[in-house]
């Protein structure tokens, strides 16, 4: 399958700034925004320099917003948030005019075999994170909704037979899917003993989580097929695709992203702090987030892995997960989430949870679920301790060897992976320790997202 990384006809800053003011005059024409901008002189943003005139908008205040919504039209479309963090489903309109917008945005042209046949593609759908919106990418494919044994089993039969249907290949060549219904694919055609590099797909599309490196390298490996990550909010159009050559990510044209300050909401230009996303008008009229505040934490650049002159940034995980600690004072955050789950999660010897999204997991899927781990700081005579509580699937007691080379060995991959750790260490403002628990009572899998 050819131009498996297709991109959009636009993007970049200058195409955002183009559509910014019609955003913020459209925004500026319902109620909530009106009065939650009060005394901002909004009319005056001509760039998305000028943003950081608008006040944020955090959870409460977005969750405000789509309650307090009055329809003045019946919409095109209706999508809801899962409410993973608030328990509290949100729902979303789009009108014919916006779903136009971003098709248009989005229609591309379909990549095709030495045949001229199009690729066929199965895209599955994780309704347990909310409901997605149809893009022309899916003009024609194969389609599964839910996530549970019983399709997995119907999906591992769709991508493992033939069909005939003119102009498209006799096989699935894409499938596009959560990552953890792909790990749930993967482990089961291996359970049957099916090598999934025989099926013959040429990409793995997926979403939904954070992927480590070494999940992302392990499904290339196993499937024979590149595989693209991409970042996506339910609450926002638009979204992010990892760079297969650096990993970091490349938002689409439909909204603008910014970075702020985690503990003081101030610009950030370079370095680390919390996303905000800007739909774009055309492609969000009824309902725009503006300054939406998801609450993940990123990396930007202003450089892709070309050098060229480029936002591209590095997912980190979300906020409320991350290890924060003190210093002179002021908060700061001593471990990002997306790399504590990294390193953990390349260690096959820890204890992980029963269960994966609500499925009950067994010896041959065990370790798709996430590890028990706990993250605090410990206060003490000789200054703060990291501490990190894992749970071994041995004895520590009966194998004091390899409970120590455990230690040792996670220890080195945090201060390899962890930006920031060494320094903490060396300078001597931070102490760090792995304690090894022989009981998983109280605590849970750690995820970063």
């Amino acid at each position: 399958m050819q131009n498996q990384d297709v991109e959009y006809h636009l993007s970049g800053q200058s195409f955002a700034d183009d559509l910014l003011v019609e955003t913020v005059k459209n925004a500026a024409a319902i109620p909530f925004y009106r009065s939650y901008w009060e005394g901002r002189s909004y009319n005056s943003i001509k760039t998305t320099e000028d943003l950081n005139i608008l006040p944020l908008l955090k959870k409460p205040n977005a969750l405000e917003f789509l309650q307090t919504f009055e329809y003045t039209e019946i919409p095109a479309l209706l999508s809801h948030s899962s409410g993973t963090e608030t328990g509290t489903i949100t729902t979303r309109c789009r009108s014919l005019s916006e779903l136009k917008a971003l098709w248009q945005v989005r229609d591309v042209p379909l990549p095709r075999d030495q045949n001229g046949s199009i690729p066929l593609v199965m895209s599955v759908d994780g309704a347990n994170h909310g409901q997605t919106m149809p893009t022309p990418a899916a003009r024609f494919g194969l389609k599964a909704v839910g996530f549970d044994h019983a399709v997995v089993s119907h999906v591992a039969q769709q991508i493992m037979r033939d069909y005939s249907i003119p102009g498209v290949s006799k096989r699935v060549r894409a499938i596009d899917a959560p990552l953890g219904f792909i790990k749930l694919l993967t482990f089961y055609l291996l359970r049957h003993n099916i090598d999934p590099s025989k099926i013959g797909l040429e990409l793995i599309s997926t979403y939904g989580e954070y992927v480590t490196p070494d999940w992302s390298l392990k499904l290339e490996r196993l499937w024979g097929a590149a595989h693209i990550d991409r970042y996506a909010t339910s609450e926002t159009v638009g979204g992010a695709r990892r760079c297969r050559r650096c990993g970091w990510y490349n938002f689409f044209p439909e909204c603008w992203p910014e970075v702020v300050e985690p503990f003081s909401d101030e610009p950030v230009n370079q370095g680390v702090g919390l996303l905000a996303l800007t739909e774009l008008f055309p492609f969000s009229q009824l309902q725009p987030m503006i300054r939406f505040v998801p609450g993940d934490l990123v990396e930007i650049r202003n450089f892709d892995c070309d050098g060229a002159a480029n936002q591209t940034f590095r997912l980190l995980g979300r906020m409320d997960r991350a290890l924060i600690s003190e210093r002179s004072g002021q908060p700061f955050i001593v471990l990002y989430p997306a790399e504590v789950a990294s390193v953990l999660d390349a260690r096959p010897e820890l204890l992980r949870e029963e269960t994966f999204h609500t499925l009950t997991l067994d010896q041959h899927t065990a370790d798709v679920a996430a590890p028990y781990a706990e993250l605090e700081i410990e206060q003490g005579c000789s200054g703060p301790t990291i501490v990190i509580s894992v749970v071994p699937k041995f004895s520590a007691v009966c194998f004091p060897d390899a409970a120590m080379s455990l230690k040792c060995d996670i220890t080195k991959a945090l201060l390899k992976t962890c930006s920031g750790l060494s320094d903490c260490l060396n300078f001597g403002s931070h102490n760090l320790r792995i304690d090894l628990r022989a009981d998983p009572s109280n605590m849970r899998g750690y995820l970063a997202s």
